[in-house]
């Protein structure tokens, strides 16, 4: 383990990283933006997060596993571009997360929707309800 940190110190925050997002984009993102393509689901400005959001992380992911690939091939990854994008992507997901957490309780209430109304279409009340955020008070 000494070894694996001396030679790629980034390497076990990169599977961190890899084991958080890829259940986060199955069991939270897909399901979501799936329903909203089969119009189970409105439209609404978070769903444009939520697209972007998916499709960044997948590029992460799949940046993350181009960089297990040349390691695990032996390949020298220091000055590679893989690492570069990698940095680009982790810094992208970072100015993210601010306006995820903030859209937080409208994903929870479309992923609600989504689950409680799997069967029943979509009405215009539905979409109004989506719009308003919880009051704090």
């Amino acid at each position: 383990a000494r070894l694996l940190e001396a030679e790629a110190p980034e390497l076990v925050s990169l599977l961190d990283d890899f084991k958080a997002i890829v259940p986060d984009v199955r069991e939270r993102l897909e399901p979501l933006l799936l329903a909203v393509r089969q119009r189970q689901l409105p439209a609404s400005p978070g769903v444009a997060l939520l697209q972007l959001k998916l499709q960044l992380l997948l590029s992460y992911c799949t940046n993350i596993a181009f960089y297990l690939l040349l390691k695990a091939s032996g390949r020298p990854v220091r000055d590679h571009p893989v690492v570069a994008s990698l940095l680009r992507h982790r810094v992208l997901i970072d100015r993210l997360a601010p306006l995820d957490k903030a859209m937080r309780y409208r994903v929870q209430k479309l992923l609600q929707t989504a689950a409680d109304g799997a069967t029943a279409a979509p009405t215009d009340a539905d979409a109004d309800e989506l719009r308003h955020k919880p009051n704090p008070q």
